[in-house]
């Protein structure tokens, strides 16, 4: 018997349309969407207190921009993997 394990994603992207869309794209693979933020400062936050398998971070963002917190997310959850985009 095969046991699919859902991965659980952070969705960060300054613009709540676009945190929108990923969200329901993650959804409609199985993903669970665990969080969503903002800001860099706001996703360094919820990543530490959720651990995400997954960081989707946008590039350009207010306050900590996506290189600063990625730059953060692996030191501070090593085990996060962080996929990068930008518009």
């Amino acid at each position: 018997m095969i046991t699919q394990t859902n991965h659980t994603v952070l969705i960060v992207d300054d613009d709540p349309d676009i945190r929108h869309v990923l969200c329901l794209m993650c959804e409609l693979e199985s993903y669970e969407v665990v969080g969503e933020a903002g800001n860099g400062l706001e996703a360094i936050a919820l990543a530490i207190s959720r651990r995400p398998d997954i960081v989707i971070l946008d590039q350009l963002m207010p306050f900590l921009d996506g290189e600063g917190t990625a730059r953060m997310l692996r030191t501070l959850c090593p085990e996060s993997r962080i996929v990068a985009f930008s518009a």
